[in-house]
């Protein structure tokens, strides 16, 4: 029991390495098209992360950014899905990071449209010609079927045809019988051997002749039908099999061709010389009888005595084995034959060389192409955190090029990756404003009255880690806090009104609670307030703080109208 700790350690080593991901790791997200661009290589999700402005692939081939989670814009808002009458626009965007966008905010809305581009009805062709009865024999009922064609000549138009494109009626054959359609009867039993031992010649690539067996079979089982005519069976009658256990037949010798005549008796005048054959075509097998006649013969040979070689006059010089001079010498030479005579096979051959050279002084000096040295040492990390990469360089110095010659083809550098295990800092962003604070007057609230107050709200620097900078000066300088003066009107039920605002656009189309996608338009009662000072006593400009509640003269009930969102794109039905 005392080594269970150590065990449990290297399972929960084990399985932490068998977690990791291997992702291929790119230098900057497109945080507009949502791509990975500028890829560095294949590494663990986690280390690729380390610097916050990274992007990797995913398990499901998408590219996900490394930074904190944040919203594209809107996309514009799309053609109305109906063509005809009452539909809706919809827009989307994305929420970019490793987790989900703060807040509780839709990445996809819809709202009411209307469109005036109505297409005409289509209306259907006439029926066309019954087709014919799925089966033409026997007793089994079969079916015909007929069409008809929906014409929208309008291109674009949506399908408007009511009811089924095609129909089907029951149909029976013609009560004449079904052609019956051959099949095979049993194999017969193989016949004997068409012979009693397999025939040679026997080689390494010829394994002789074998007699073979035979079998049969009959299309009768059933017999094919002549009225109606059925198939005949498929496949052969007839089986043929080697007989290969049989032993291999006997083969007589049968003398090869003779073979060359060996060396004359004689070293000098006339001679004998010893001819060979052997009895290997074929040699005798299988008890086979051996070759007839002699293994040997003798010929006449006449060999004459040596002369002695000696040389002919020197030839012409002979070009310059290359046009320029190069790492090796650029030479011309001459000849000369020992012919004169030609020494015999046992004669001595010319003394000294038939050959002379001289090398090309004159020649310039050829062209040298450059070629690649050896690759040097990769140097430090480009990088100071995340992932980044190693270079090693090369010279066109091996050798370098010289008098016009080619440069080398190819890279001088090269890269690898390296992961400095350091986490790079993430810099401070600044959230959106907070909801401005309750209006107050010296601490007290100031209530439904002209009294003057103030209000305030901020905003706070999210995210900073690592080391990072603190947020940026906001925009057009000043901090993330703001007051106003204001007067608190909100829930004032006493308050005057001028009269009903015009109605409001439609919203976006969101899910009610009969279930069905609803779209809200309002119009309020606009609130008097004519009668407030626009300007604090130090002349700052004054804010209204809430939502009032006036009282029009008029009265009216219709403040707020519902409008089911309909012709909705297939994907958001459900």
């Amino acid at each position: 029991m005392r080594g269970l700790p150590t065990v449990v350690l290297l399972l929960v080593i084990a399985l932490g390495q068998a977690e990791a991901r291997q992702s291929r790791c790119f230098a900057r997200f497109n945080l507009v098209s949502g791509q990975c661009e500028e890829e560095l290589a294949t590494v663990d999700e986690d280390d690729c992360c380390q610097n916050p402005h990274y992007g990797f692939i995913d398990a499901a081939g998408e590219c996900q950014f490394c930074g904190s989670p944040v919203w594209t814009d809107w996309t514009p808002w799309s053609k109305c899905w109906n063509m005809c009458g009452s539909g809706v626009v919809e827009r989307t965007r994305k929420c970019h990071g490793l987790s989900e966008c703060s807040g509780v905010q839709a990445s996809h809305e819809m709202k009411p449209c209307e469109s005036d581009a109505c297409c005409p009805v289509a209306k259907w062709e006439v029926w066309g010609d019954w087709g014919p009865c799925s089966v033409s024999c026997g007793s089994v009922p079969g079916h015909r079927e007929r069409q008809r064609v929906c014409s929208h000549p309008t291109p674009g138009c949506e399908l408007t045809c009511k009811g089924p494109g095609s129909e089907t009626k029951a149909c029976e054959s013609e009560s004449q019988p079904c052609p019956v359609h051959g099949g095979w009867d049993h194999w017969s039993g193989w016949s004997p051997c068409t012979d009693v031992c397999i025939q040679g010649p026997f080689s390494e690539d010829r394994l002789g002749v074998y007699p073979t067996r035979r079998r049969d079979r009959a299309c009768s089982s059933p017999a094919p039908s002549t009225t109606p005519v059925g198939n005949d069976c498929h496949g052969n009658n007839e089986d043929i099999q080697n007989c290969s256990e049989l032993p291999n037949c006997p083969v007589d010798g049968g003398w090869g061709a003779w073979g060359p005549a060996g060396a004359c008796s004689t070293s000098c005048g006339q001679g004998l010389k010893l001819v060979i054959r052997q009895c290997d075509n074929p040699p005798p097998q299988y008890g086979g009888q051996h070759c007839v006649g002699n293994s040997t013969k003798t010929e006449i040979c006449m060999k004459p005595c040596p002369v002695h070689g000696v040389w002919t006059g020197w030839a012409e010089w002979a070009d310059c084995t290359a046009s320029c001079h190069s790492n090796r010498d650029s030479t011309r030479s001459r000849l000369r034959s020992c012919s004169n005579p030609a020494p015999s096979s046992d004669g001595n051959k010319c003394l000294g060389e038939g050959t002379e050279r001289l090398k090309c002084d004159e020649l310039p000096n050829c062209p040298v192409d450059g070629a690649w040295g050896k690759w040097g040492d990769y140097g430090d990390c480009t990088v100071t955190c995340g992932v980044g990469q190693r270079i090693s360089l090369r010279a066109c110095d091996n050798p370098a090029p010289q008098h016009l010659g080619e440069q080398c083809l190819g890279s001088s550098s090269k890269a690898k990756t390296c992961t400095t295990n350091t986490h790079c800092p993430i810099d401070g962003v600044w959230s959106d404003w907070s909801d401005w604070g309750d209006c107050k007057d010296r601490g007290e609230p100031v209530g439904c009255s002209m009294r003057q107050g103030s209000q305030s709200r901020s905003g706070s620097c999210l995210g900073r880690d690592f080391g990072g900078k603190g947020c940026p000066p906001p925009a057009g300088g000043g901090t993330m806090f703001q007051m106003r003066g204001c007067y608190d009107i909100h829930n004032c039920n006493t308050m005057p009104g001028l009269g009903w605002s015009e109605w409001s656009e439609w919203g976006v189309c969101t899910r009610s609670r009969d279930n069905k996608m609803k779209s809200l338009r309002v119009r309020v009662c606009e609130p008097d307030l004519r009668e407030y000072s626009p300007y604090n006593h130090r002349g700052r400009e004054m804010s209204f703080s809430g939502t009032p509640k006036p009282r029009c003269t008029r009265s009216s009930t219709d403040v707020r109208e519902l409008v089911e969102c309909i012709q909705l794109p297939v994907v958001h039905l459900e």
